[in-house]
């Protein structure tokens, strides 16, 4: 069974499809009468489902959107953190073992934000690994819960490529197709899953955001800063925590010279 456990962008769709909104609407309500189904004329059918497809195809498109640039901010602060600690983390740990001073606290702090962040690339691929082989088992020839012939080995191909590419954006896409393409013209039934779309978007948005005031991305924009002045950053922190480290050792041979 397929799971979207991420998150709606309320899409507004403009022009003649607006006007079938309310059908829509009843539809939703009376979807258990067949009567009233066959009732509706077939060009508010079409208008319906033009309203449909272009919602589905809004709600997948931000959702592959949101997940992409909360996914890609998360690799580079990984990246970042990864240096951060490997180049900073001896130094700290020296520092730490003198029972480090307030002047290097700000750069020690981030140290264990960095190391989460390293654990928690890990854990994205693991998420991918998942997910990927789920997927497969749902378009699985002797299952075939979702699509059909050709369909099948297209979709496949669609969930090798982003799974070779490390793709978890284009992952959840083909997540969210698969899952929708179970209500090809019963859209009536198809609202809790959309919905079930359109909040792992707004989920991903939110964790956009909150990277974006993390405290780990304000070190590598300020990393970033300093490299496009011309200057390492994290190599003056480091020169710092040694002054700090040198200022230490200097008050305990005096402390124990007196």
């Amino acid at each position: 069974m397929l799971s979207l456990a991420l998150l709606p962008l309320h899409i507004v769709c403009k022009g003649p499809i607006n006007s079938i909104y309310g059908v829509s609407r009843v539809l939703q309500q009376q979807a258990g009468s067949a009567y009233f189904l066959k009732a509706i004329p077939e060009h508010a059918r079409r208008q319906m489902d033009v309203y449909w497809r272009a919602r589905v195809g809004k709600a997948i498109a931000a959702l592959e959107w949101e997940a992409r640039r909360m996914l890609q901010l998360e690799t580079q602060l990984a990246t970042f953190a990864e240096e951060y600690y490997a180049a900073v983390g001896p130094w700290a740990e020296a520092l730490a073992a003198l029972e480090a001073t307030h002047a290097a606290a700000e750069e020690i702090a981030p140290l264990p934000l960095a190391l989460a962040q390293c654990e928690h690339k890990q854990a994205r691929l693991d998420e991918l690994k998942a997910r990927y082989r789920q997927l497969a088992l749902d378009i699985h020839p002797d299952r075939a819960m979702v699509v059909d012939g050709a369909g099948d080995a297209a979709t496949m191909q669609l969930l090798n490529d982003a799974y070779a590419k490390g793709d978890l954006a284009a992952l959840l896409r083909c997540e969210a197709e698969m899952l929708m393409s179970r209500f090809e013209g019963d859209w009536a039934r198809a609202e809790p899953a959309l919905r079930d779309i359109e909040r792992a978007s707004a989920t991903y948005a939110s964790g956009y955001r909150a990277l974006l005031n993390a405290p780990l991305n304000h070190l590598m924009l300020r990393a970033m800063a300093a490299a496009s002045e011309g200057w390492d950053w994290i190599g003056a922190v480091i020169a710092r925590i040694d002054r700090a480290i040198a200022n230490r050792e200097e008050a305990l041979a005096a402390a124990q010279a007196a």
